[in-house]
């Protein structure tokens, strides 16, 4: 049986819940014009005066000292003690934060982003502290089911069979939620997620969005170039220091990309040296990650649109990259084809030369479809180039086939019409060429050639034995050849 407390309890929720129904039903309609603004500590709001005297005494009260005259009234209200009614505004914001705002990462994260803007009376009143460990609480909460679901890493937060970093897909679920705050918001959620036992190797995803939210007009600015609005740039400049205050200091906890990322921006926005250095201990000790290959196709692509520059030049430029430490080669044709399209006067023996720079086994399919087509390329460069395409289709399709399951039917009636397709454009090539070698063969032989048989001709006429031959008729040769044979035969 219910006690005396649990019912005013239960009838006080009642009363709570009624009249924010009633509230809402009234907010709602606002087809009637008002006629009375009331400010609230410097926030008016513009309501209507008839439901207002109807439900409250207090309002009555006030606006009993107006004439009826005026078509708009202002009143003044400085406090709404809670001991007129039950379920009063203080009352009502309360249980809706504590039973809706506080339960999810969404509307914690809505109301503290909504109590930035009201600092410090929000700080004052507890309300960032209560969002702050709600929003930790629901992250710890999720981030241990999800482990515990996945089976493979620790409630720490990293692999439980190794030292290296779990990636969890932060970002899908709860990082995207979080990177609208500000930064010092943003520090607090953070150390108290740290507070709550959250390994600080985690934070590796959630701070590269953060630093691409904030930072990412830094990304593609020239360095020395000039610097914009100066809060602008002190905003950034805490920023980026803040960042690199919360980075882990495990290895691989960030990419070395990210990392030159933020020495650039440093670099850019002038922090202290102390950032500076921080960043740059960082990236040493992960320096064997960082790769050229990207950097080195772009600057291959940029030199190869000028047309001064030499072939020889471009070539042995290329030629002096490790071709063991490179993987996908599709930058190398890419420049290559770019230095051909600028340079459209170069001879058969130039052109092989840039063509043989290029591994077409390490060239992905669009690439190879690509160059099949490509005209500013080498006759034997397009044979070659559908020999490795026609080789990768029959290298999949025999994969295929050793597999466990079949491809459908579909699929394989496509790879043979794609494979009967490259045979007729490497037969068309193959013709392409025959007529090329033909069309450019020297045609003095065939001159000299003909000139020979002209005096062969005019020989013949001065030699009795050759015209005798060639004089002879048909009948006499077939008699001959049967006398010949007759004689093979005879006993005597």
């Amino acid at each position: 049986m219910p006690t005396p407390p649990d019912m005013m309890h239960a009838k006080k929720k009642e009363l709570m819940s009624n009249a924010m129904k009633r509230t809402t039903e009234w907010i709602s309609s606002q087809d009637i014009p008002s006629d009375v603004t009331i400010n609230v500590r410097g926030v008016s709001f513009s309501l209507h005066k008839f439901p207002l005297m109807s439900k409250s005494g207090y309002m009555r009260k006030l606006m009993s000292n107006f004439k009826e005259s005026d078509h708009n009234h202002i009143i003044e209200i400085n406090d709404i003690p809670e001991n007129y009614a039950i379920g009063n505004l203080i009352a009502r914001t309360e249980a809706y934060i504590n039973e809706v705002g506080l339960k999810s990462l969404t509307s914690a994260v809505s109301i503290l982003q909504s109590s930035e803007t009201l600092l410090p009376i929000s700080e004052n009143v507890k309300l960032v502290t209560r969002c702050v460990d709600s929003i930790a609480f629901i992250v710890m909460k999720e981030c241990e089911f999800s482990m515990s679901a996945s089976g493979g890493c620790s409630s720490d937060g990293l692999d439980s069979s190794s030292s290296s970093f779990c990636h969890l897909k932060v970002v899908d679920w709860w990082a995207e939620d979080l990177i609208v705050l500000k930064i010092h918001t943003f520090q607090r959620v953070l150390l108290a997620m740290i507070s709550r036992g959250f390994n600080k190797c985690a934070f590796g995803p959630i701070l590269t969005l953060y630093a691409q939210k904030c930072l990412q007009d830094l990304e593609i600015l020239p360095i020395g170039k000039n610097k914009s609005d100066p809060n602008q740039e002190n905003e950034k400049r805490v920023v980026l220091e803040t960042i690199v205050s919360l980075l882990p200091r495990e290895k691989n906890a960030v990419s070395v990309n990210f990392l030159s990322m933020l020495l650039r921006s440093s670099i850019h926005l002038e922090t202290t040296m102390a950032c500076r250095l921080d960043l740059e201990k960082r990236i040493g000790l992960q320096l064997e990650q960082a790769k050229i290959r990207k950097l080195m196709e772009s600057y291959f692509a940029e030199i190869a649109s000028d047309c001064n520059f030499s072939v020889s030049k471009f070539v042995n430029l290329v030629e002096c990259l490790p071709k063991q430490e490179w993987g996908i080669e599709d930058g190398i044709y890419r420049a290559i084809d770019i230095y051909l399209k600028a340079h459209p006067l170069l001879g058969d023996t130039e052109r092989k030369k840039l063509c043989n720079l290029i591994n077409f086994q390490k060239l992905t399919q669009e690439t190879l479809a690509h160059a099949a087509r490509n005209d500013r390329l080498s006759a034997e460069t397009v044979v070659q180039v559908l020999y490795h395409e026609q080789q990768q289709l029959k290298d999949k399709v025999d994969d295929a086939g050793s597999g466990v399951l079949n491809p459908l039917p579909d699929d394989l009636s496509s790879l043979e019409k794609e494979n009967q397709d490259l045979k007729f454009e490497l037969l068309k090539v193959k013709m392409k060429l025959k007529e090329m070698k033909i069309s450019h063969c020297d045609k003095s032989p065939l001159i000299r050639r003909s000139f020979m048989n002209t005096i062969s001709k005019r020989l013949v006429k001065f030699t009795p034995f050759l015209r005798a031959d060639h004089g002879v008729s048909p009948s006499v040769t077939k008699s001959t050849n049967k006398l010949s044979k007759d004689r093979r035969h005879s006993i005597s």
